[in-house]
């Protein structure tokens, strides 16, 4: 295991890049925030299922975005590309890992 996941098994945990993003939920104003210093994303609790999912989509292109040099990001194109997204992996299985020859970039 990697020193970044060490200590972070419990937690829930989402990879980007280099670098290991904890995911909690709590009550906050906005859908979801992504912390790229303390390298947490905030969800707010009890969403439904499908948004829940395209709001991590957005806070990790936030966060893919903070690690190319982006700091200032355009929140419609973010939040279009989020939905896009999603509809692409809920549309072509065989693009989100669950099988098929595009199931990974790694050879």
């Amino acid at each position: 295991m990697s020193r970044a996941l060490r200590g972070r098994e419990s937690a829930e945990v989402l990879k980007v890049g280099p670098c290991v993003y904890e995911v909690v939920r709590a009550p906050i104003t906005e859908y979801g925030l992504c912390d790229y210093k303390k390298q947490r994303i905030t969800l707010q609790p009890e969403m439904h299922p499908v948004v829940e999912r395209l709001v991590i989509w957005h806070e990790l292109l936030h966060a893919m975005l903070f690690q190319l040099g982006y700091n200032e990001h355009d929140e419609r194109l973010v939040d279009g590309l989020a939905h896009y997204i999603v509809s692409v992996l809920v549309d072509n299985p065989r693009l989100n890992g669950t099988g098929g020859k595009y199931n990974s970039y790694r050879s």
